[in-house]
């Protein structure tokens, strides 16, 4: 009966000592994964906050841009009515083209009979 139980002993430390062995390597590969895992998810919160400051630069360029075209299209408006004839009186609103019509000169409304 010894014999048997120290073989049943020794069976069993030697399953335990594969056991502990196999889990130390789980542990080494779990602690792996995890790095692997974390430079990962930091690398994916660095690429979103990159991505956040490039939006925020884009939309600040937007409505410097928008600023700067409606001062072209007033500085445009303001250098077409120098250059434009008044009797044809062109008006230009922010880059759109209107032709008013000439205004009656006080001689013809005099010549039909309206008062100004």
């Amino acid at each position: 009966m010894d014999d048997g139980f120290e073989q049943v002993q020794t069976a069993l430390l030697e399953r335990l000592e594969s056991l502990e062995i196999e889990n130390c390597n789980l542990r080494q590969e779990s602690d792996t994964q995890r790095r692997k895992y974390e430079k990962c998810l930091d690398d994916v919160a660095n690429q979103v906050v990159r991505a956040i400051l490039s939006q925020k630069g884009l939309r600040e360029e937007i409505a410097s841009l928008r600023r700067k075209l409606r001062d072209t299209e007033c500085a445009n408006i303001a250098l077409s009515g120098l250059l434009v004839p008044d009797s044809s009186r062109t008006v230009l609103h922010l880059g759109h083209l209107h032709l008013v019509p000439p205004a009656p000169s006080i001689t013809a409304l005099v010549r039909e009979g309206k008062r100004a």
